[in-house]
């Protein structure tokens, strides 16, 4: 080692914390303080250890091991320097040792320094220091037991720092290993009312570390706890007693729960035990009335085919014995006379040729029942189809369905957008995973905002089939979360976090996606339609006015189904104009002349009907449009040869009727187009007068939008009617061969279209509909097609 490093180690020793306490720990060169045994211990060591935290770090140089900005084994021959100076070369006669200068008794020898403080302190102003509040959180340095192999250390007391320690913990070991060996013993050991300290058997357990949770001697305070914060055991037993009464007291109140529950779970099995039995006696029963039924139906055909054979054995048995009577007598008079012919008695001859003849006319009277007159046509027709459908249904175990395997399916989860209306669809299952049969089970949906929490309005319909339809609305774009429950708990994916983008935009509209249809009268093709609408699956259906039928198109143009042909009755049409959708998929046909409506299925099935001509309540006069309320089933129709508009029930009775003919607010000269909005509102399109009307809930009230022109918010003969998903209107603005789209309140939004023939031109539409994402569906009357936008 060189002289220069040599000196330089010598100096840091003379003046690192071995030998005097600095503030700080790190103004020495090296980074901690460390004695010879602890240097040999690193020397032999294959690693490197960190004497505080007990991290390893492997070697850096072959051969040798590092610490700081010196060799070990450099610092060993340095430090081995220091210890072997001799102490008279002081020109003091002052102790050697440093001694306590925080009490009265200043030839006792310092065991620690008080970092904040700077003073030297002994063992028992160590413990003091760490106990007063004002000193509790000083950093204390403990001195180093270099000086105990001083030949000029005088050791008259013990050091709580030089307190026998127990065999190093294997080098490398971390800080929490280290530390949980100043645990508790778990041998529930009282030594000194709280016990040895397990790392330090000589010393007694007199405080408790907070920051490891276990207790502590003078030793471990003044190690590796002393940046910890403790205080007396007793304290802490004081502290923790009231606090375990009260975890007690909660116990207590918890068990008494607990033990509620218990006697419910066990209340509810024994419960389930009972329902299980009564259902198997209630299925037995029911099968075995079932078995009954079915053998006396087996009793009662095989009779029925008994008799029947019987009355037909008997009836041929009398055919067989009149047909054996004629025969007798017919071969008996056969013999008689050909032996009167052998003898050639004339006289004989002329009486048994009339007695022959005779028997050969009764045998032809009885020729024509010759024939058998029964026959074996009677068979048996089963029914195997019907009969195992019946099997099947007898009867349907069925349960209460579990949330954790209950889904929800729906287009509410594909990128909703603002202001659009959505369907989720929930399966209810039960805990085995099979569908649930019935409905009546009660679901917790909410749906609001994630930023604003602003709830969002939605509806619930059960399905009664085990499915459950939940329908909303968003008005807000952002992230949203729905929540769906039973009984009380999450369905599989709850809560669901829904996207919601933006809505409509009309600055784009006007670009044509789809256009299908042409004039003619095959299948596909349209003849003067009038009326359009759209369902939740976004199929279009058509009012195909000319050919006397409703036409129904996917999205995509393509003919689904076409039914109906002109007549008047069920099913037949006259000129339908007007159509709409119900909450139950049946659609309600406005059969303008013959001043009625119809309802019927998507294939065409007539459901009912309702109306007559006239203008009577009840009857209309060409009606040309129809709305359906979506909320209660609620069926508008615009009586146009009456100038009103009438409302009916779902099953169709009459419960109100609004308008006359003029030309103020309230009445109607030839209204056309109307709708359902939200809120329940009627918007009516009225045909003559070129304005747009809006009829409250209350059917009291109403206001008029627009007037006659060609400028923006002006209409020439309105007629066909939509509501889109932000709530405008969207208005068949027929004459002035366009689209206006208009806010509720009366200002205009947008406008699309010009007269003509191709793509995003019109020849006067005449009904509009708003598909399920936002594109609209237009009927151009003249150019016998539809265009979507």
């Amino acid at each position: 080692m060189s002289v220069g490093v040599a000196s330089r180690i010598q100096h840091d020793l003379k003046n690192s914390t071995h030998f005097d306490m600095f503030p700080s720990r790190r103004t020495a060169s090296f980074s901690s303080a460390y004695c010879e045994k602890c240097l040999v211990q690193i020397r032999d060591s294959e690693d490197e250890f960190c004497r505080d935290c007990r991290q390893r770090t492997h070697r850096r140089h072959e051969g040798r091991n590092f610490f700081g900005d010196y060799l070990v084994p450099d610092m060993l021959e340095a430090l081995g320097s220091v210890i072997n100076v001799s102490p008279t070369s002081s020109t003091t006669s002052a102790p050697s040792y440093l001694t306590c200068n925080a009490c009265e008794e200043s030839s006792k020898p310092a065991s620690g320094k008080c970092l904040e403080c700077k003073d030297y302190l002994c063992d028992s102003c160590v413990v003091a220091h760490r106990v007063v509040r004002i000193t509790k959180d000083h950093p204390i340095q403990p001195l180093s037991p270099v000086f105990e192999d001083l030949p000029s250390t005088p050791v008259s007391t013990p050091s709580a720092f030089t307190t026998p320690q127990p065999t190093p913990a294997p080098i490398g070991n971390n800080r929490k290993n280290s530390t949980k060996n100043c645990s508790v013993s778990s041998d529930g050991s009282v030594g000194n009312d709280y016990g040895e300290c397990p790392a330090h058997p000589s010393e007694s357990l007199c405080f408790y570390c907070s920051t490891c949770n276990s207790g502590l001697c003078h030793a471990c305070i003044l190690g590796e706890h002393q940046h910890h914060n403790y205080t007396y055991i007793s304290e802490r037993f004081e502290q923790c007693k009231p606090a375990l009464e009260e975890l007690i007291d909660k116990s207590r109140v918890e068990m008494h729960v607990l033990q509620l529950s218990l006697e419910e779970v066990s209340k509810m099995s024994q419960q389930i035990c009972t329902k299980k039995d009564a259902l198997i006696t209630e299925i037995r029963h029911t099968f075995k009335q079932h078995i009954q039924a079915l053998l006396q139906k087996e009793s009662e055909l095989i009779t029925q085919v008994k008799n029947i054979a019987d009355v037909r054995t008997e009836s041929l048995t009398k055919q067989m014995e009149n047909l054996q009577s004629v025969l007798t007598s017919c071969c008996g008079t056969r013999k008689e006379a050909e032996e009167i012919l052998k003898d050639g008695s004339k006289k004989g001859v002329m009486e048994v040729r009339w007695k022959l003849a005779d028997k050969l006319n009764e045998k032809s009277s009885v020729a024509s029942t010759r024939n058998p007159v029964e026959d074996d046509s009677f068979i048996l027709k089963t029914n195997l189809t019907a009969a195992q459908e019946a099997i099947q249904n007898i009867c349907v175990v069925t349960t209460a369905p579990y949330a954790p395997m209950c889904s929800a399916v729906g287009d509410g989860f594909l990128k909703p957008k603002q202001g659009r209306i959505y369907n989720i669809t929930v399966c209810a299952r039960d805990r085995s995973g099979n569908q649930c049969l019935q409905g009546g089970e009660r679901l917790f949906v909410q749906l609001k905002a994630a930023t604003s929490g602003a709830p969002v309005q939605h509806d619930v319909r059960d399905n009664s089939d085990g499915t459950y339809l939940i329908t909303f609305r968003p008005y807000q774009p952002g992230e949203h979360q729905l929540v769906i429950a039973v009984k009380g708990q999450h369905i599989k994916g709850s809560p669901f976090i829904l996207l919601v983008e933006n809505g409509s935009e009309y600055g784009r509209f006007g670009v044509v996606t789809k256009i299908f249809g042409s004039e003619g009268s095959e299948p596909g093709q349209l003849c003067r339609s009038w009326g359009i609408c759209s369902d939740q699956a976004g199929n279009v259906i058509i009012g195909d006015r000319s050919n006397h039928r409703v036409q129904i198109f996917d999205c995509n143009g393509n003919l689904k189904n076409c039914f109906g042909s002109e007549g008047v009755h069920a099913g037949q049409f006259n000129r339908p104009a007007g159509v709409a959708v119900t909450r139950d998929n049946h659609v309600v046909v406005a059969d303008k002349d013959n001043h009625r409506i119809q309802v019927l299925q998507y294939d065409g099935k007539f459901v009912f009907m309702f109306g007559s001509k006239g203008s009577g309540d009840g009857q209309m006069i060409y009606p040309y449009d129809v709305a359906v309320n979506q909320s209660d089933g609620r069926i508008a129709v615009t009586d146009s040869g009456n100038h009103r508009l009438l409302i009916f029930r779902p099953e169709g009775v009459l419960i109100g009727k609004f308008g006359y003919k003029g030309y103020l607010c309230g009445h109607f000269d030839s209204p056309r187009g109307i709708v359902f909005n939200d809120e329940g509102h009627l918007i009516v399109s009225d045909f003559n007068v070129h304005h747009i009307l809006v009829i409250h809930q209350d059917g009291t009230t109403a206001r008029i939008l627009g007037s006659q022109g060609s400028g923006n918010g002006q209409f020439m003969r309105p007629q066909g009617l939509a509501v889109d998903h932000m709530g405008n209107f969207v208005i068949a603005d027929t004459r002035n061969h366009r689209i206006v789209v208009m806010h509720p309140n009366g200002h205009f939004v947008a406008k699309f279209g010009s007269q003509g023939a191709g793509p995003g031109q019109f020849d006067r539409p005449t009904s509009v509909a708003v598909l399920p994402h936002g594109r609209i569906a237009v009927l151009d009357f003249g150019n016998s097609r539809i265009q979507i936008f």
